[in-house]
């Protein structure tokens, strides 16, 4: 019988999200602190479980455009740049993956090695630009925590008149 906590891959996926929600407490409720934390969350289920597969990207890619399109008025932290590179970063990443591992026309394909038949499976630099996605996603978020402690912030005046600014 096998137990999922008995997995420490599936107990350090789960502490890893459980860390990003215990960043949650401490940022304003905004949506862009919540778009945010929705894209870190899910990277962090594909990047830290086993099994997890390409075609799960789906909502992480419809985070990311979301996040691309908000309007510079609701946003706060980082440029818009930064965010902008993560967003498409994300759809990028997904479009890619099944790319190298499936071809173009999809189907069985011996595995894509970097440097020859003697050289390193193409699933560790994907495995390791997931990890960046995931880490910048979370610089991201931890910077749309800082600006806002003014009452003349644009995100803030917004989400004020929007009625969802909830001051912790």
């Amino acid at each position: 019988r096998d137990s999922t906590w008995r997995n420490p891959i599936k107990v350090a996926a789960a502490a890893i999200v459980a860390w990003i929600l215990w960043l949650q407490i401490g940022l304003p409720k905004t949506p862009h602190t919540v778009l945010l934390s929705l894209l870190a969350g899910y990277l962090a289920y594909f990047t830290f479980n086993a099994g997890v597969h390409e075609n799960h990207l789906f909502i992480a890619m419809v985070l990311g455009l979301f996040l691309v399109t908000m309007p510079d008025e609701l946003r706060t932290g980082w440029k818009r740049t930064h965010e902008w590179w993560l967003g498409l970063g994300v759809v990028a990443f997904a479009h890619l993956n099944p790319l190298l591992f499936f071809g173009w026309r999809g189907g069985d394909r011996t595995p894509t090695l970097l440097g020859g038949p003697e050289g390193l499976d193409i699933s560790v630099p994907l495995a390791l630009l997931s990890v960046v996605l995931f880490v910048v996603t979370v610089r991201c978020l931890r910077a749309s925590g800082r600006g806002l402690s003014s009452s003349t912030s644009p995100a803030r005046v917004c989400c004020e008149m929007a009625g969802i600014w909830h001051p912790m």
